[in-house]
């Protein structure tokens, strides 16, 4: 009776050990096979981010054998991980400060630690610039600065995108008012007066 007895405490222990492995297997993350006794093996995909100053997501592959923790010590990155437990993916807001703004985030595993730096722009500033003129072909100044980027009302009621080299014909000599709004724009230059009889400049 003491044999069969011991054989059944024996038989119950078993079967709560494999009830206790099923449940740390389901908070290992991505790889079931390891116990949370197992060293942690944790890496991610790229150390650094450059970014304008869009709202914009960033997804960061992870590779860990557990689960692992996100740390974030600004308010303007958000975060969520994949069930799968393979990427993180950071929500960044716009940047609507005058000054440029970088952040660390944290991500760690047991005694691994990996850090991400993320480093946000600021908004271009506007620079618009009103040609008045009595021309029926209009060339656009050349603009010197960064990532230079904008919009042209020639003033007829026709407007475009800028791209390098763009220009305007007219169906007449009417004086009218063309105008250049350019971001990232430092600084233009305006090769022949011709018949442009005004410049006003705002930044």
């Amino acid at each position: 009776m003491k044999r069969y007895l011991l054989m059944l405490m024996a038989l119950i222990v078993c079967v709560g050990c494999k009830q206790l492995n099923k449940e740390v297997d389901n908070q290992t993350g991505n790889n079931p096979d390891n116990s949370v006794d197992t060293e942690a093996i944790l890496e991610v995909e790229g150390s650094e981010f450059v970014l304008d100053y869009t709202a914009q997501s960033i997804e960061i592959r992870v590779v860990c054998n557990r689960e692992f923790e996100v740390g974030i010590c600004v308010d303007w990155i958000s975060y969520t991980i994949a069930e799968s437990g393979d990427s993180v993916t950071l929500q960044v807001a716009e940047n609507t400060e005058s000054e440029p703004r970088s952040a660390e985030v944290v991500i760690l595993a047991g005694d691994q630690i990996c850090s991400v730096t993320i480093q946000q722009g600021v908004k271009p500033e506007l620079m618009e610039l009103l040609l008045e003129h009595s021309s029926a072909h209009l060339d656009s100044p050349a603009w010197d600065g960064y990532d230079i980027k904008g919009s042209v009302d020639w003033g007829d009621g026709s407007s475009e995108e800028y791209h390098d080299g763009i220009s305007h014909d007219y169906a007449d000599t009417q004086r009218r008012s063309a105008q250049f709004q350019m971001e990232g724009a430092t600084s233009f230059y305006i090769e022949s007066i011709g018949d442009i009889e005004s410049i006003t400049l705002s930044i």
